[in-house]
């Protein structure tokens, strides 16, 4: 079959053929999952679907989901930071079906990651990487290690497949400055926010920051006209995430108000804190003994066990000298590395002053009420990133 020259032409452009190999990769690694012969695990089938299928059926029903009877005595699940009733793309994919079962929920979850990973794909050849190299990169980030250990958790799952289209958009819109890019900026934005996890809190400090710098290094280079564009642009990212995170955010904080935990105390993290013994099983698998059958880490063998593989330890060995020597990629290395040594403090836990510094134990305490998650830190020094640039080198 011979195409059309004009669609020959658009499928031979490389950015088609990378999004192509991309797709085909996300149905062969996910592929017991997409066809229903397996589901997501734990927490994802048991509660997230159930949660969400709610949602859409009161929706559908044309009743307002605010109260679940269903809950014990009922309770108010427009108030549940996880109910996800404000994520727009999962609960407009559970509306599509009259009846969504739980092969269909997998496929919504799924398709956020494959979202993400071409987020992945795009920032990657923004910043230098080859081809090859941004295909590993985005690779890693929707099926390693990070995105496939928590699964189950799915308000995570969708933050992290928001968080790198959030980060090439803030990109685009601080290269060239604008309304429609901060507009856009901001629906990713606001839907990632959407997803009240600590997760959502760790990525929108780190992307903060990121504008801050990428900001003050781009400044000097803006004149009169791309300055006001970017204020204006910028204002609009704002107001739009503001206008679709605030809801979730107020009737959990006014949920929040009626409970009888109104706070748990920065100790309650210590037992899920990463130990420095269980932390050199990263780089070294036998570090305390796990392979030999006679584990001698600090807490169970699953959490104990990091290994990332030889081979991303190879791509990095190989590749990271050269990556070093491209100005554009030495920055974005030193932000990384600064970001993953900073994840890394947090999870440490309580193992470090860190995690007791008020903006961290405010949230994990006061309002999450889950201070025993620092592992969550992990996604925010996912490898993909570092990985992308090393091995496209």
């Amino acid at each position: 079959m011979t195409l059309p020259p004009r669609l020959a032409a658009w499928a031979a452009r490389e950015p088609v053929r990378l999004a192509v190999a991309l797709c085909l990769l996300w149905v062969a690694l996910y592929l017991p999952l997409l066809r229903g012969h397996r589901v997501l695990p734990w927490d994802a089938v048991d509660q997230f679907y159930p949660t969400v299928y709610f949602n859409a059926h009161s929706l559908r029903q044309g009743l307002a989901p605010w109260w679940n009877p269903y809950v014990y005595a009922g309770y108010p699940q427009i108030a549940d930071p996880q109910g996800m009733l404000f994520s727009p793309l999962l609960m407009g994919w559970m509306l599509m079906r009259e009846s969504p079962g739980t092969t269909w929920f997998t496929w919504g979850v799924l398709l956020h990651m494959l979202m993400g990973a071409g987020a992945m794909l795009a920032l990657l050849r923004r910043r230098g990487a080859n081809a090859v190299g941004a295909l590993v990169g985005a690779t890693v980030f929707m099926a390693g290690g990070v995105a496939a250990s928590r699964l189950e958790h799915v308000p995570i799952v969708l933050a992290y497949g928001y968080a790198p289209l959030v980060w090439w958009l803030l990109m685009r819109h601080i290269a060239q400055p604008g309304i429609r890019r901060g507009l856009v900026l901001g629906l990713a934005a606001g839907a990632m926010a959407t997803q009240l996890v600590q997760l959502s809190y760790l990525l929108t400090l780190m992307l903060l920051a990121y504008a801050v710098i990428a900001t003050v290094r781009h400044w000097h280079g803006y004149d009169t006209a791309a300055r006001w564009r970017w204020l204006g642009g910028s204002a609009v990212a704002a107001t739009t995430a503001l206008a679709i995170a605030l809801p979730q955010l107020l009737f959990s904080l006014a949920f929040m108000s009626l409970s009888g935990r109104a706070s748990l105390p920065l100790t309650a993290a210590t037992p899920a804190s990463m130990d420095w013994r269980a932390f050199l099983t990263l780089l070294i698998p036998n570090a305390t003994h796990a392979l030999h059958g006679s584990y001698e880490g600090p807490a169970s063998l699953v959490e104990g066990f990091l290994y990332i593989g030889t081979m991303p330890v190879l791509l990095l060995l190989a590749g990271f000298r050269d990556a070093w020597r491209e100005a554009s990629q030495r920055r974005l290395l030193l932000g990384m590395g600064a970001a993953g040594l900073l994840a890394c403090l947090y999870m440490f836990g309580t193992h470090t002053p860190f995690y007791g510094w008020p903006p961290i134990a405010q949230v994990t305490c006061k309002y999450s009420r889950s201070p025993t998650c620092p592992l969550n830190g992990r996604y925010a020094r996912s490898p993909a990133r570092t990985g992308g640039l090393s091995s496209a080198n």
